[in-house]
């Protein structure tokens, strides 16, 4: 399951240096939570590329997965409709693809038009893409 993309040097540096805080401190939240780290890069093209080398590191280690695309409408709760069928503890509704599939898939997802770090595009495109759920030691799974 590990992909085979490199980012440059430099965001891959300031990734690898915070990944463990950034893990901390994004445990159990939604992937928006990832985006705008590590701190110390300014560039939205950095940005966008930590943000999915971060996607990846965190697949790789299997700190996190996502809820697979045509089940997310089995886990969510919609006040209008009734509850829902499945929860994120079973497995078979996690997204077990190849890091790199995910990462094409959410690539193809991303808003070609935003431009900078706090682009309204940007919110649309993080609600429309699958939730991710964080693995807790112990086997229970984690979401927002």
């Amino acid at each position: 399951m590990v992909s085979t993309l490199q980012p440059n040097t430099i965001v891959r540096d300031a990734v690898d240096k915070e990944y463990a805080k950034i893990v901390e401190d994004c445990f159990g939240l939604w992937s928006n939570s990832l985006w705008g780290l590590p701190v110390s890069l300014d560039k939205f093209s950095d940005l966008k590329e930590a943000y999915f080398y971060l996607i990846e590191r965190l697949l790789d280690d299997g700190i996190v997965r996502f809820v697979h695309p045509d089940e997310v409408e089995n886990i969510m709760f919609v006040a209008s409709r009734p509850p829902p069928i499945k929860t994120i503890q079973d497995t078979s509704t996690h997204w077990r693809a190849d890091t790199n599939y995910i990462l094409s898939f959410l690539k193809s997802h991303w808003p070609q038009r935003a431009t900078h770090k706090d682009d309204l595009e940007l919110n649309t495109y993080f609600y429309e893409i699958p939730p991710i759920i964080w693995h807790r030691h112990g086997g229970e799974w984690i979401g927002s």
